[in-house]
């Protein structure tokens, strides 16, 4: 990180925030054609009564998930290193910094409308379950084989969907923010004392 430089301090500053932009950007994108095609496949089997078309919404969820907890995990990538290395010392920048700090210490609003609202992992797991749901439902023929084809694919369709928004879980909670930043703390603890020995 280039301490003693304000213009590449500010270069850096600025590329890692549009990093972050991006990154929301492309959730909100990913969000909203997930949804949308699950939604359209959804009404599609009913009108149609084929069970197998609820199946193929997951298609679309499970690589949607995992691609939203990189782009998650990835923000907060960014985040924490725009608090270690840019924002710690630095009295002009500070929103990362005061951010953490609101979280810390429970400051940070509670939303008047949260209990109409639902998590990115409480949304997916209900789509989930509907699915999976409507795929019974109209499970035709009723007979042993569809039957045992279709709880395997439950199955293993549930497991895939609790690891990954196991995963999203993982990254929303302040321990996995705070394993970041002591990482880049290392980081920046290494680098400083090989500086100082280059000077030596």
């Amino acid at each position: 990180m280039p301490a003693n430089n304000p213009d590449l301090i500010s270069f850096e500053y600025q590329y890692l925030y549009d990093e972050i932009k991006g990154n929301s950007q492309h959730c909100a994108n990913i969000f909203t054609i997930s949804i949308t095609v699950t939604a359209s496949l959804i009404g599609y089997g009913i009108s149609s009564g084929i069970w197998g078309i609820f199946l193929a919404p997951f298609v679309l969820l499970i690589p949607a998930l995992y691609f939203l907890s990189s782009q998650m995990e990835s923000t907060i990538k960014s985040a924490t290193y725009i608090y270690v290395f840019i924002e710690q010392g630095n009295k002009s920048i500070s929103w990362e910094t005061d951010w953490l700090q609101l979280r810390q210490n429970g400051l940070v609003p509670s939303n008047p409308m949260g209990k109409y609202t639902v998590s990115i992992s409480g949304l997916y797991g209900f789509i989930s379950f509907l699915c999976l749901g409507l795929a019974w439902i109209y499970l035709t023929p009723r007979n042993l084989e569809n039957i045992i084809l279709l709880s395997s694919m439950s199955v293993f369709i549930s497991i895939l969907m609790f690891i990954v928004l196991r995963t999203i879980i993982v990254i929303y909670k302040d321990d996995f923010i705070q394993k970041y930043i002591q990482a880049w703390q290392v980081l920046k603890q290494l680098k400083e004392n090989k500086s100082q020995a280059d000077h030596e």
